[in-house]
């Protein structure tokens, strides 16, 4: 897959309308649906790169969304280091990034380094080849996610650390980005993001497999000895935000009855989780004169979840 040349490229004026996916909520569900069949990816990545680092490294979904090819360039952060994948059954394949800074600690550390700060520069070629390897392993884990509805294995058929260089679809173009936090428990703990980009193309195999995955589920029925043993239990259901980032300096200037900005939009979906595990999605609102959060969609089996607590 190669970059069109700039002069056929279609700018942000263009009278060709976007291609957006499905509109309203049945995006937000989509992205919902999107997130849960990346679960496994994220697992993997946090092992994989957990080896390399010879660190416990932890992956979580910061921030999921729809948007045009161009929003995401303008959003995402600053270095970073972009493979272009070509996935055989889509045609626009997909972006996939990772903070440069969290990248180089992540290197430092395979070359026996400590993973202190990041280097303020670009990395060096053999670094570059390094950040194509941690890609790599990403780009396997992004396989597991697709199952069977790619034809042949994914490929890197670019790295760059210039993200404005790589157009795979025109800017208007609608995408669906998955941003995940990754944290390296190093000398001093290191974060930043792994950003996944999906054109519509390659959004449509992941619903399908997400349906596929879906259909091929067992129901299980439910237990009522289990159901018995649980239902007046009273379990502490934790309401989470999406996190945000703050610089150090507003944080020391905070004072009492200073308005603190969130990264949490009011679409974004809330965490709802028991212990470690998330087991709803939900939306802000509000319900009378308290701060409420309704219930979208679960994220485990209600009878899985009944049989996990019992254990």
């Amino acid at each position: 897959m190669t970059a069109p040349n700039d002069a056929n490229e279609p700018g942000m004026g263009d009278a060709t309308p976007p291609r957006w996916w499905r509109g309203g909520a049945a995006a937000r569900e989509d992205v919902r649906t999107a997130v849960a069949i990346h679960e496994r990816f994220a697992r993997e990545i946090a092992a994989a790169l957990g080896r390399v680092a010879r660190s416990d490294v932890h992956v979580t979904i910061a921030k999921s969304e729809w948007m045009t090819f161009g929003e995401y360039l303008a959003g995402i952060p600053d270095p970073i280091t972009i493979a272009q994948v070509e996935l055989p059954g889509a045609d626009d394949g997909m972006l996939l990034g990772i903070e440069t800074g969290i990248g180089l600690q992540v290197i430092d550390r395979l070359l026996g380094g400590s993973g202190g700060p990041p280097p303020q520069r670009g990395p060096t070629e053999l670094e570059l080849g390094l950040l194509g390897e941690l890609l790599s392993t990403m780009v396997a884990a992004v396989t597991d996610v697709f199952g069977a509805t790619l034809t042949g294995a994914p490929q890197i058929t670019r790295l760059t650390t210039q993200p404005q260089l790589l157009r795979p679809v025109p800017p208007t173009e609608s995408t669906m980005v998955l941003n995940y936090r990754l944290t390296v428990d190093v000398s001093s703990p290191a974060e930043g993001l792994v950003s996944l980009c999906y054109p519509t193309e390659a959004v449509g195999l992941l619903l399908a497999e997400a349906g596929r995955w879906a259909a091929a589920q067992p129901t299980v029925p439910p237990d009522p000895v289990l159901r018995h043993l649980v239902e007046d239990v009273e379990m502490d259901l934790v309401a989470s935000l999406q996190p945000s980032s703050v610089p150090a300096d507003d944080l020391r200037r905070l004072r009492v009855g200073d308005v603190l900005i969130l990264d949490h939009r009011r679409d974004d979906v809330i965490n709802l989780s028991i212990g470690d595990a998330v087991v709803l999605d939900g939306a802000l609102g509000r319900h009378g004169r308290s701060v409420a959060v309704q219930v979208n969609g679960w994220r485990v089996a209600r009878n899985a979840l009944i049989k996990e607590l019992s254990q």
